[in-house]
C-alpha cells in the first residue's frame, strides 16, 4: 500500500481530541479517521491512519477520528487495521519511514451486514530499515462507526424480485386455471359437440 505523502506541512489548529499540540518531540501521535456511514449497497468507505509529530496532525474534517500517542522511536512503522465484520483491504500497510511531519496510509472499508462496529489500527514501530524482527512499543487506537443500510435501494430491488416472483407464479396458475375451465367445457358440452360435428357414439 503506498504511503501518502503528508497532507500538510503547516501545524493544524489544536484538537480537542485529548493530544495537545505542545507535545513533546519523544512523542508520536497516531490519527484514525474512518467514514462515519457506510451503506449497503454503496461504495466502500476509507480507514485512514496517520503517524507523525502531534504539531503536524491533520484535520479529518469528514471523518470520525480518534487520536493517541507512542514515543517517537524507530526508523520504520507498520500499521495493521482491525475491523470486525467488515472487509478491510490491505489487512496490512507495506514498510514505511517514519516521518516527524506526518505519513498517512489509507485502507478500504467494504460493509457486507448492517451493525455497529469498532474500527482501530495497530501501530507497530521498528529499528530495522524493513520493519524486520521484534516491534519496539506499539499503539492502538480504536473508534467505533456505525455501518447502515440504505433501506430504500434494498427494498426496491426486493420489490422488484417479489414482483418478477409473483409474475412468474400468476402466469402459472391462470395457465393451469384456463386449462381446466376449458378441459370442463369440454366435457359438459360434449354431446352438443357431437351433434355439431356429426360425431356417433
Amino acid at each position: 500500500m503506498p504511503v501518502v505523502p503528508p497532507v500538510s506541512a503547516t501545524p493544524a489548529p489544536a484538537a480537542a481530541n485529548g493530544v495537545p499540540k505542545n507535545a513533546p518531540a519523544d512523542q508520536y501521535a497516531v490519527k484514525v479517521g474512518v467514514d462515519p456511514v457506510l451503506r449497503i449497497p454503496g461504495p466502500p468507505g476509507e480507514l485512514r491512519v496517520w503517524i507523525g509529530y502531534p504539531a503536524y496532525e491533520p484535520e479529518y474534517k469528514d471523518l470520525k477520528s480518534a487520536t493517541d500517542t507512542l514515543p517517537a522511536e524507530g526508523k520504520t512503522a507498520m500499521v495493521t487495521p482491525f475491523a470486525p465484520g467488515l472487509k478491510v483491504e490491505p489487512n496490512k500497510s507495506v514498510c514505511m519511514k517514519t516521518n516527524p511531519k506526518g505519513s498517512e496510509v489509507i485502507f478500504t472499508l467494504t460493509p457486507v451486514e448492517s451493525g455497529s462496529f469498532k474500527v482501530g489500527a495497530e501501530v507497530a514501530l521498528f529499528d530495522s530499515a524493513d520493519c524486520s524482527g521484534a516491534p519496539i512499543p506499539k499503539a492502538t487506537t480504536t473508534l467505533r462507526v456505525e455501518v447502515s443500510v440504505d433501506r430504500g435501494k434494498l427494498t426496491s430491488k426486493y420489490v422488484g424480485e417479489l414482483w418478477e416472483v409473483f409474475w412468474k407464479k400468476l402466469l402459472e396458475f391462470w395457465g393451469a386455471a384456463v386449462a381446466l375451465i376449458f378441459a370442463a367445457l369440454l366435457f359438459l358440452l360434449r354431446k352438443r359437440l357431437k351433434q355439431w360435428f356429426g360425431f356417433t357414439g
